[in-house]
């Protein structure tokens, strides 16, 4: 399918008469896929000997068959699928399959703290795992639209986002013991924590109380960790997480039908004197010469 996937091949009922939908792109270090089928559909997924996969269902459900693991089931919302490096498999797809799939390398999982990666089915019934599902479908609904700038400032904060809430998600997943060798400090994993809240809620009405809310700490521990953490406020860290999504949406060219109006309002920004004044300082050009700079490319 791609260099960001491992070689796939499409079998069966769903070589013909149906639309699929897939789409990669590179989230700062990350891989992400996003597949959206239009019937059921058989895959075969090969081995490989450095990439490993987390395969997230954000609709439908898939069956997957290993001669490791057997025949598994795994569904919307209640179950992701963690494919190591070595494994290949085969996949039968619902007609309603939406799935975002992570590549994540040995430097990647690594980084997340969390040992050996485990092969099989990764519970999002947890509070963290429903946090990972929540961001899943965020990430997807982006990739779809198409407004994820590879390396800009908002996807290096998405995959931080991302990596964290994985990482938590595979360590509640864990035995006791096993989470009790977590080396991370609780201040970081709750950083990440409001971070990937932020990302996730940026076309919604939030606070710092609802933020604090989200992640189980006060607004004055939630100050006094951005402070010590990121050096900001989580205003400040919440308007720039605004005005990078803006700047990507007009570099992507989908201003709506009233333009920079209608994103600033959409992305919170209800005083509009004060938004084109920021986003010029941010960076170095109103929104409005952005948006004829890409509209003339």
């Amino acid at each position: 399918m791609s260099d960001l996937l491992r070689p796939c091949r499409v079998r069966g009922q769903a070589r013909r008469g149906y639309r699929t939908e897939i789409l990669h792109q590179r989230v700062n270090g990350l891989g992400l896929t996003a597949v959206r089928l239009g019937a059921p559909a058989s895959v075969r997924v090969a081995p490989d000997r450095a990439i490993s996969l987390l395969q997230i269902p954000v609709g439908g459900t898939f069956l997957a068959r290993s001669g490791r693991r057997g025949e598994e089931s795994f569904r919307s919302g209640l179950e992701a699928q963690v494919v190591d490096a070595p494994t290949g498999l085969d996949l039968d797809f619902s007609q309603d399959s939406r799935m975002l799939i992570v590549d994540l390398s040995a430097p990647q999982i690594a980084a997340l703290a969390c040992g050996p990666l485990p092969s099989g089915s990764l519970s999002l019934a947890t509070p963290e795992g429903a946090q990972l599902w929540r961001l899943a479908q965020y990430l997807l609904t982006e990739l779809e639209s198409g407004v994820l700038v590879g390396d800009s400032p908002l996807a290096l904060g998405l995959e931080q986002s991302l990596t964290g809430a994985i990482a938590r998600a595979l360590k509640a997943h864990m035995p006791a013991a096993a989470r009790s060798q977590d080396t991370r400090s609780q201040s970081d994993r709750m950083l990440l924590r409001a971070e990937a809240f932020m990302a996730s809620h940026l076309d919604q009405v939030i606070d710092p109380a609802a933020i604090a809310q989200a992640v189980g700490t006060s607004v004055r521990s939630l100050h006094r960790l951005m402070r010590e953490k990121r050096g900001t406020t989580p205003l400040a860290a919440l308007k720039e997480m605004r005005l990078q999504r803006v700047r990507a949406e007009i570099e992507a060219g989908l201003c709506p039908p009233n333009g920079i109006t209608d994103l600033a309002l959409r992305f919170g920004f209800n005083h509009l004197g004060a938004f084109a004044t920021d986003f010029r300082r941010r960076f170095g050009a109103p929104p409005s010469e952005l948006s004829r700079r890409h509209a003339q490319r």
